[in-house]
């Protein structure tokens, strides 16, 4: 199951990315910018790393119980 608009979070990170630029560009601090490469990427791995590591990843429902109650155990088949 993938997002519907997968490119809507990835679009507000890099805008938080730019913005965050600009400001240790015009600061001339360099510890901001150090700060913002580590973001980078942490943010980076963070989004693109799981696409890479699901991809091969397949769930397949073969049943589904009839109804549960909230606090009582379900009984459930865990697939290797």
């Amino acid at each position: 199951m993938r997002p519907v608009k997968p490119l809507k979070p990835v679009a507000g990170v890099a805008g938080v990315l730019a913005l965050w630029w600009l400001v240790a560009q015009n600061s001339g601090s360099g510890w901001i910018q150090v700060i913002g490469d580590g973001l980078t990427g942490t943010l980076l791995a963070g989004l693109v790393g799981p696409a890479f590591a699901l991809r091969r990843a397949k769930v397949r429902v073969t049943q589904t119980p009839a109804d549960g109650t909230a606090g009582r155990p379900v009984e459930r088949l865990v697939l290797p």
